[in-house]
């Protein structure tokens, strides 16, 4: 297996163990750790000032009933 592939699927089973941990789905807890990066880069809109805690709360409608 490649180092590549090997470090993504270590990355992935530790993200897995996080969210179950934290008692949150995977994909918010990779939502929310790509905005703090971001917003520690700085490279969040201005038109968008939420705090994470607001944005985790937030719920994007799928139109799925």
């Amino acid at each position: 297996m490649p180092v590549k592939q090997y470090k993504e699927i270590e990355l992935l089973t530790a993200l897995a163990k996080l969210a179950a941990r934290e008692r949150k789905a995977l994909g918010d807890l990779i939502f929310e750790a790509i905005y703090e990066y971001l917003e520690a880069r700085g490279a969040l809109p201005p038109q968008y000032p939420m705090t994470l805690r607001d944005l985790a709360r937030t719920r994007i409608p799928t139109g799925a009933k």
